[in-house]
């Protein structure tokens, strides 16, 4: 089976595809630096986890709060699928992690 690698852009280390995490930050094992898929591609997934997730309800019928529940808990388990088994079919591109802007006004601050 082909098995797609990533590299580390600081080191050039190889990256297991069980290393990579879409949505969420993740070391390299070579140089421990912070990693992150690019958000391109993490919003892609997310995307297209819900235009994957809108037909069952739509040929069901359901209309209303009904197909707006049902697309949310259909595509929580398509997401988590795709963040999974789409990384081995389309590879992600690796970038530094870029904080989020601590100036930045948000409703849940870090603290």
């Amino acid at each position: 089976m082909f098995q797609p690698f990533l590299e580390c852009p600081k080191c050039g280390a190889r990256l297991g595809l069980e290393k990579v995490y879409v949505g969420a930050p993740f070391r390299c094992s070579a140089c421990q630096v912070e990693l992150q898929v690019s958000n391109l591609y993490a919003w892609s997934v997310c995307l297209g986890s819900i235009l994957v997730s809108l037909p069952i309800p739509t040929a069901v019928g359901l209309r209303g709060f009904a197909f707006f529940f049902a697309t949310v808990y259909g595509w929580i388990p398509t997401w988590l699928l795709a963040s999974l088994v789409v990384k081995m079919v389309i590879t992600p591109k690796i970038q530094l992690h870029r904080p989020e802007d601590p100036d930045l006004i948000t409703l849940f601050p870090r603290r």
